[in-house]
């Protein structure tokens, strides 16, 4: 008689557990496959997919309305987001319309996210920022944006 070893875990289990685990392994699957559809669900009744952003951070069409702020943007700190990803948070305020952003860790990308917001009819931007001093010169540019209620909050 050929000894067969166990290829898994469950084939050295007695019939009933490895039963038992397998329908629990089947409904853990089961349940994580209805949250992932809800949370889809969700992003799309929100008024975006996660297809949608996708598409928005790899657009590199450019955005005429925004050529002054991303012109800027190579010329700060290295701690400055890149012109790829300013595009894409004015992209995604402009497709989700949002009436209130907040973000932490103020400076160029307040600038490009009160502009989008100014594009959209305005809006409230909270940033929270440990140095305010530091982006004080860029947050006077975020200061003037027309309709927006900038707030810079120290953390």
């Amino acid at each position: 008689m050929e000894h067969r070893q166990p290829r898994t875990v469950l084939d050295r289990l007695d019939g009933a557990l490895a039963a038992h685990l397998i329908q629990a392994t089947r409904g853990i699957a089961t349940e994580l496959t209805r949250r992932a559809e809800a949370a889809r669900h969700a992003h799309t009744a929100a008024g975006i997919t996660a297809d949608r952003v996708l598409d928005l951070l790899h657009d590199e069409s450019p955005l005429p309305q925004f050529a002054d702020v991303l012109s800027i943007g190579p010329t700060l700190s290295t701690w400055t987001i890149s012109q790829a990803h300013a595009r894409f948070l004015a992209r995604l305020v402009l497709e989700i319309r949002p009436a209130r952003v907040l973000e932490f860790g103020a400076g160029y990308s307040s600038v490009v996210l009160a502009r989008a917001l100014q594009e959209i009819g305005g809006g409230q931007l909270s940033s929270v920022d440990q140095d305010p001093e530091w982006c004080a010169r860029l947050w006077s540019q975020v200061s003037q944006a027309r309709n927006v209620d900038a707030r810079l909050i120290r953390w």
